[in-house]
Parts: structure tokens; sequence; C-alpha cells
């Protein structure tokens, strides 16, 4: 019987910004850190048009968005129990 690899990572940095978008409807099998990678390489991935036809895009609110919004809202939720790692630089 085989098991699964320990250490199965999704990697947005490979992903286009509309696989990410799809990759969100699992938001709820995601650990913590494919939380805040997934957000933060999507947003890495808004390209700002420059037209000005395109404005609509600059300001859409992407937290409002389907996928999105059931995500930052688990974000939000499981902040407080996120493993913070404290360093002594002195």
């Amino acid at each position: 019987m085989s098991r699964p690899p320990q250490h199965d990572f999704i990697n947005f940095k490979n992903m286009t910004g509309n696989e990410i978008l799809y990759n969100m409807t699992n938001y709820n099998h995601f650990r913590n850190s494919e939380l805040v990678n997934c957000l933060y390489e999507f947003s890495r991935r808004l390209e700002l048009p420059e037209n000005q036809e395109e404005k609509e895009l600059r300001t859409y609110n992407w937290v409002e968005h389907d996928f999105v919004a059931p995500l930052y809202r688990n974000l939000v939720f499981n902040l407080p129990r996120f493993n913070v790692l404290i360093h002594n630089f002195s």
C-alpha cells in the first residue's frame, strides 16, 4: 500500500492567474502557508491595464469575487492560529 507524499504542497508560482482562481475553490483543503501563497501569487498575476477603457479592472474589488471571498474569509478566520516564528537578532 503506497502512502501519500509527506510534503505535498501546491506550488502557485508555476500557475497562471486563472489556474490560481480555479484552485481557490478548494481553499478548505489548503494549509495555512498555501492560503497565504495563493493570495500572494494571485496578486502578482494581476496586471493593471494602461488603457482608460479598461479602467474598471483597476478598481475591481477582488475580495468580493465568488472564488476569492470564501478563501479570504477563511484566511482571516484562521489568522490567529498561524504559527509565528520570532527571531531575536540582537
